[in-house]
């Protein structure tokens, strides 16, 4: 081989084994990218990274009166690869979609406390949004006697669109709409599943019975939800330990609308089967949460300021007074990021 050719081989030699070195890296790359690019089962946040412990998004704080900036009882539970919601009031679906669009259809199970207008009328847009966006499964559901039958209802008065869609085979799957519901009649370990616990405990909301307030465990980490009640001491024994108590409450703002609104017999009925600020108040100071939370009542500048003085007769720990869309990550240490 003449010197001309050698040299021309070597270089040829050279430019072949850069060529396949870059392109081995090149294929370890991409495969590094689609690795990462693979969809775990574990929850998203807003931005789109798993969620790595307990995570509470209180979807909607509201009361029964509607407001443009509080949405019906809601709260989002996501613990390890379980996406959870505790209520569907009004607006709900659509606050899943501001959390990430995938939970509209990614929801695997709703508990309800009771069966109040205010804590379920989002139920239909959830279920059957579910189904149109994806949704092939059942769609556990867990609440007091009567949820059976809601749900049997339900598919009756929207027995003209299901049929159509069916027809048309959009969607295509009918496991979406399937029935998967559970009638609690007291308390009890509703789920307990890939290492999280959801217990059903009784609460008092005067003639509404059973009414359910319930708590999650997870990885040594607890949050506890009263749903509407009066000061409970089944409540009170649930929430010990707890990491975070969210609770409904009475804002003194509210107490004088309900007496200005309602007679003063109606007034008293109505006040009773709710808890106070000071009744709260003395519920965290037993408790002992790392953090007290209101919720399911009216969170305008001048209720928080009335909220929390009116607590802290009773309660020094740490308060907040959720507003919708608030998420709270517990772990070693609790973050509270309120929105905007």
């Amino acid at each position: 081989m003449s010197m001309a050719a050698h040299s021309t081989h070597e270089i040829f030699m050279q430019l072949t084994g850069a060529f396949t070195r870059g392109l081995a890296l090149f294929i370890a790359a991409s495969f590094v990218v689609a690795c990462s690019n693979v969809e775990s089962d574990a929850p998203l946040d807003q931005s789109g990274e798993p969620v790595a412990e307990i995570s509470v998004t209180v979807l909607g704080t509201g009361t029964p009166i509607p407001t443009a900036d509080q949405y019906g009882a809601a709260i989002l539970v996501q613990a390890g690869s379980k996406d959870l919601l505790f209520d569907c009031g009004r607006g709900c679906t659509s606050r899943l979609a501001q959390v990430n669009p995938k939970l509209v259809s990614g929801i695997t199970d709703l508990f309800l406390t009771h069966l109040h207008s205010d804590h379920i009328v989002g139920v239909d847009d959830l279920w059957l949004n579910g189904w149109t966006q994806g949704r092939d499964d059942a769609l556990r559901v867990h609440g007091p006697p009567g949820t059976t039958e809601l749900f049997v209802n339900l598919r009756q008065a929207f027995a003209e669109d299901i049929r159509i869609r069916i027809e048309k085979g959009i969607p295509a799957d009918t496991g979406g709409i399937a029935m998967a519901m559970t009638n609690i009649a007291e308390d009890t370990v509703v789920m307990d599943e890939d290492g999280v616990k959801v217990t059903a405990f009784l609460v008092d909301h005067g003639p509404v019975k059973p009414a359910f307030g319930y708590r999650i465990d997870y990885a040594e980490r607890s949050v506890v939800i009263s749903g509407d009640t009066k000061p409970s001491e089944n409540l009170a024994m649930y929430a010990e330990g707890a990491d975070v108590i969210l609770h409904e409450v009475l804002s003194p703002k509210q107490v004088e609308y309900v007496e200005q609104k309602f007679t003063a017999e109606q007034a008293a009925t109505i006040i009773d089967i709710h808890t106070t600020a000071e009744q709260a108040g003395e519920i965290f100071a037993d408790a002992s949460p790392r953090l007290a939370v209101y919720y399911h009542t009216r969170n305008t500048a001048e209720d928080v300021v009335a909220l929390k003085d009116a607590t802290a007769s009773k309660y020094d720990g740490q308060l907040e007074v959720a507003q919708d869309l608030m998420r709270i990550s517990i772990g070693e240490k609790i973050d509270v990021q309120q929105p905007g």
